[in-house]
């Protein structure tokens, strides 16, 4: 089931370092789609549609030809539509401090045009491709971050944005969105009833006493066993016990599955390359 807005957002200040999970206002975000790139040439620039061809039709006579495409002599330029919108940071943190380029998903209000069953799917969890935002943008209403709409843009750009940063995840909100991004991008690299087990250990875990103190979460799994560590940032003497009932969570809530779940903790400090041997780390 989808957070409260209570607990998935922080308070934060407009000086404040990007982090994945940020939501921006108000982007004008280019689409780069072939079949929308059109080529307008200087004779049809008063004409309400463009008279155009297609970057891959002028492709096959041009091998040089590169979009956006521009070719001063015979002055036509590339049109490509952009659309402003609301965006959802989807680079890590790590990648968005040393990269010149971010990843990004389109944000959408829920709409009164939407099916009621659909909306009821995204607040229970159900779309693999929305994420939840519950009071976004503001008190009363909701939105999902669509991560079947990701683009990329200039973290120039998104510096010139930093005043309209709307939202900055918690850490548990943060949290559960990596794992939603580890479920849609890595759910074709395991079954769909592991991925549907793991998800719903790492969310029940989010509800312990210990959400604070996890580092990260790694796993494996076999035809008869999946095994997991978590790996906190500091000791806890119940860490074990709300491991396991994460594991008793998330076995009851898999049906007709043959798998036994392995559960345990470790401090951060003592887990190395040898430990975590065969184990994948789960965003």
């Amino acid at each position: 089931m989808s957070n409260g807005s209570e607990d998935l957002y922080q308070e934060f200040d407009v000086f404040d370092e990007w982090q994945q999970g940020d939501i921006v206002q108000n982007l004008y975000i280019t689409r780069i789609l072939e079949d929308d790139m059109l080529i307008r040439r200087s004779q049809d620039q008063n004409l309400p549609v463009a008279k155009a061809s297609r970057i891959s039709d002028l492709a096959k006579n041009n091998k040089d030809i590169v979009a956006p495409y521009s070719n001063r002599f015979r002055r036509e330029y590339a049109v490509i539509p952009v659309f402003k919108t609301d965006v959802m940071i989807v680079s890590q943190t790590c990648d968005i401090a040393h990269d010149d380029f971010i990843t990004v998903a389109k944000v959408r209000s829920f709409s009164d045009k939407d099916k009621a069953e659909f909306l009821d799917h995204i607040r229970l969890g159900e779309v693999k491709n929305a994420f939840h935002l519950p009071g976004y943008p503001d008190i009363g209403q909701e939105s999902f971050s669509s991560l079947n709409d990701l683009t990329v843009i200039s973290k120039k750009v998104l510096d010139s944005h930093k005043a309209d940063r709307k939202k900055m995840l918690s850490p548990k909100g943060l949290r559960l969105f990596q794992f939603w991004i580890e479920r849609f991008f890595g759910r074709e690299a395991m079954p769909d009833d592991v991925s549907g087990i793991i998800t719903a250990f790492s969310r029940n875990l989010q509800e312990t006493q210990i959400a604070d103190k996890i580092a990260r979460i790694y796993y494996d799994y076999s035809s008869e066993q999946i095994s997991l560590i978590v790996a906190l940032s500091e000791e806890d003497n119940n860490a074990q016990a709300r491991v396991e009932i994460a594991r008793d969570f998330a076995n009851n809530s898999v049906e007709e599955h043959n798998y036994e779940i392995m559960a345990t903790h470790k401090l951060m400090d003592n887990i190395n390359l040898r430990d975590i041997d065969g184990f994948r780390e789960f965003r």
